[in-house]
């Protein structure tokens, strides 16, 4: 992983640990199963045990505590964002007031709730990038999809995109970054109080992102056509997933701990 990239969905480290040897169909559908049932979830000390696995999950993939906050930065605007609003608009006890906004502590509670909801689904994505190459994701999304090319669904080429998109992600943040330092070493003001001066610094930096990303896909377009890609024609791979013995016993401990969770919510 790119350590000066700035987001950590996206990223694949390469590894040996059980996440990285499960089956790329397997960890897809586990993803789908693990959100749906944080989104069950109705205590927030259910959110707390679940951040405690994903986070030891993450870290013993050797990423530190430090990337792991840089990693997360881009969202910490929607995730204050979504606690303040909570923490504002729901009505209770006061904890105190700003510039006649009461802040209450069913709203604290509330806030703190979703904060953690949207982290606990951040993380899970991230570990399965973290884990999973893009080759791996493309293949899982094509199997997962493939039944609906019955109804002329295009599997290969949904697949195909969303795992391109995927990985086009942290190479788009590194090239924000760089194109950030060379309109700041231009003058740019990005922290400017003057709303013209401030549109223009961002106009500076998203122009050449956007010429810079159109620029990118086409070099990708020309480079699948010229190796004679046909999203028409049944394609073979050179990778072979195998279903293993370490798949079942880890769908047995998913199964199990989400067992244990509905338990705990009824």
């Amino acid at each position: 992983m790119n350590s000066e990239s700035r987001l950590i969905i996206g990223q694949y480290i390469p590894g040996n640990s059980i996440f990285h040897n499960l089956h790329p169909v397997l960890k897809i559908i586990l993803l789908f199963l693990f959100c749906v049932i944080v989104f069950q979830m109705k205590s927030i000390g259910q959110y707390f045990v679940f951040l405690s696995i994903l986070l030891f999950s993450i870290f013993r993939l050797k990423v530190t505590f430090k990337l792991l906050l840089k990693g997360l930065s881009p969202l910490i605007f929607l995730l204050v964002l979504t606690f303040c609003i909570h923490l504002f608009s729901t009505d209770g006890t006061t904890l105190f007031t700003i510039m006649g906004y009461n802040a209450s502590s069913e709203g604290f509670l509330k806030g703190s709730f979703y904060f953690l909801r949207i982290l606990t689904v951040v993380l899970a994505s991230s570990l399965l990038t973290l884990t999973t190459s893009s080759v791996q994701i493309v293949y899982a999304l094509n199997s997962i999809l493939k039944p609906l090319k019955k109804i002329n669904f295009p599997s290969s080429e949904f697949a195909l995109m969303l795992g391109i998109s995927l990985r086009f992600v942290p190479v788009l943040m590194e090239e924000l970054e760089k194109i950030k330092l060379a309109q700041i070493s231009r003058g740019a003001k990005f922290h400017s109080k003057n709303p013209k001066l401030l549109i223009q610094a961002w106009l500076s930096l998203l122009v050449p992102l956007f010429h810079s990303s159109l620029d990118r896909a086409d070099q990708l377009a020309i480079a699948m056509d010229v190796r004679g890609y046909d999203p028409s024609i049944e394609r073979g791979s050179i990778h072979q997933y195998k279903w293993k013995m370490l798949d079942i016993y880890f769908t047995l401990l998913f199964l199990s701990l989400a067992i244990v969770n509905y338990v705990f919510v009824k």
